[in-house]
């Protein structure tokens, strides 16, 4: 889940320049999790995972709830 998270957040920047950075980004963060210990590495690994569930929980709500709100604006606009 989380690298499905990452592949989405490096496809949706919008320029070479912010996608170099989230590779940058990503690069540093890994560097830092193979410094860790076996046990500390882990913990992190389970609240990343964590952190990705929650926000794949929220996203589609969030998502439904822009579109919902899109329909509002338009049947606003339409009674104008």
């Amino acid at each position: 889940m989380r690298i499905q998270i990452l592949v989405q957040e490096m496809k949706s920047a919008r320029t070479p320049a912010e996608r170099e950075n989230s590779l940058l980004l990503m690069d540093q963060a890994e560097g830092i999790l193979k410094r860790l210990s076996e046990q500390e590495h882990a913990l992190m690994e389970q609240y990343l995972d964590s952190m990705t569930d929650r926000m794949a929980d929220v996203e589609p709500a969030l998502y439904t709830g822009g579109f919902r709100d899109g329909i509002r604006v338009m049947k606003f606009i339409n009674s104008l």
